[in-house]
């Protein structure tokens, strides 16, 4: 093996194993920020069972973002690495135009992902804002700073979704319209 070719499968196994790491922590965040939510619903309606509903939102959205997160490491995984000299390592792209529709490919895993996360988050915001954050009181420790600090996450999980779902070469255009989007 070339120096470059195994500079490049070092390179990768890296970017691979941030992908992971990033898939891990994305996933721990959502729930997160999904059982602080829930806590703030459940705790302020102790004797309504139907609010624990919430937690299988939750669970379903994990599940969602997950298969899509994977699917969509997978799918880039079976790319090729090329260097200025051609392919490194990986299968050749049989087809050409393969490469036109990865970006088409990627787009669809981030809306279904978003598109789920919206709307388990919209409810729960619009229920909490409307019900319960209004007596809240700074003293308290799920208090409404809590509050304000556990919605913001969601552009968190944007930077991760993004993030795990473009796979591209370091300085590069592409990377850098990448980092233009969020």
């Amino acid at each position: 093996m070339t120096g470059m070719a195994y500079t490049a499968k070092k390179k990768r196994m890296v970017q691979e194993i941030m992908t992971i790491f990033a898939i891990i922590v994305s996933i721990l965040v959502l729930l997160g920020q999904g059982a602080i939510l829930d806590y703030y619903i459940i705790s302020n309606n102790p004797n309504n069972n139907a609010h624990y509903a919430w937690i299988i939102c939750d669970v379903v959205a994990a599940i969602i973002w997950l298969y899509a997160l994977i699917s969509s490491f997978l799918h880039f995984r079976k790319l090729p690495i090329t260097e200025a000299d051609g392919p490194v390592f990986s299968k050749p792209i049989k087809n050409p135009g393969m490469l036109k529709s990865v970006l088409g490919d990627e787009l669809r895993f981030i809306y279904i992902c978003w598109l789920t996360y919206a709307c388990c988050l919209l409810p729960r915001m619009i229920y909490i804002f409307k019900t319960i954050a209004e007596p809240l009181t700074e003293d308290e420790k799920f208090g409404p700073n809590t509050l304000k600090m556990t919605i913001s996450v969601a552009a968190i999980l944007f930077l991760f979704l993004v993030f795990t779902h473009h796979d591209v070469e370091p300085n590069t255009a592409s990377q850098q319209d990448r980092k233009s989007v969020v």
